[in-house]
């Protein structure tokens, strides 16, 4: 039996593997914007926000107990930076974490719809019990909405560098919607409060 902290309560559960969704922002909304977007995103630069908010988003999942085994990251240039900066936070709080966890820069998550993304984490190492996913959005927000149960769902609002903890009580390969449970929801803002 796994214990994991759900905001403040233990919970234990048979079988937990957690997904960690950190979302790096969207894409434009317009087709003219979106040719922009296909080929300058890719190298655009995390933003200074970002730069602000990733070492505290990777401090936080530290402390909370949420280091994970493997890590797939978008291609952009934008979500690696946010991988590195999410590392330095992590490392400062759990410096003792070994082995290093498994990162996989995967181009499936640059502009993958929710059911890309979620055969993407069907795909993923049973070995893995806590999978951190670095992209963009609307597809990882809508990923967190579609896997977590409706009556435990993340808010609407999905902003730059949230996260969502979602458990999962089976192996990757049955991942299906509505049966995850959020174990936690973080927007930096809060850590700067």
């Amino acid at each position: 039996m796994k214990k994991v902290g759900d905001c403040g309560v233990r919970v234990v559960l048979d079988i937990l593997i957690v997904l960690v969704i950190v979302s790096i922002g969207g894409f434009f909304a317009s087709a003219e914007m979106a040719l922009v977007s296909l080929r300058e995103g890719q190298v655009r630069s995390l933003a200074k926000r970002g730069r602000r908010d990733a070492p505290a988003v990777g401090r936080w999942l530290g402390e909370s107990g949420y280091v994970p085994d493997a890590v797939i990251c978008s291609t952009a240039q934008r979500a690696r930076q946010t991988w590195e900066l999410v590392a330095t936070g992590l490392a400062a709080v759990a410096p003792e974490r070994s082995p290093v966890p498994v990162v996989r820069f995967e181009p499936r998550v640059y502009e993958a719809t929710v059911l890309g993304l979620l055969m993407l984490v069907r795909e993923y190492d049973d070995a893995w019990h806590t999978a951190m996913v670095i992209g963009h959005n609307p597809g990882l927000a809508g990923l967190a909405e579609g896997l977590a149960n409706p009556d435990n769902a993340p808010p609407q609002a999905f902003p730059t560098a949230a996260v969502a903890v979602l458990g999962l009580t089976g192996p990757w390969a049955e991942t299906a919607p509505g049966e995850a449970r959020l174990l936690a929801f973080m927007v930096p803002a809060e850590l700067r409060q």
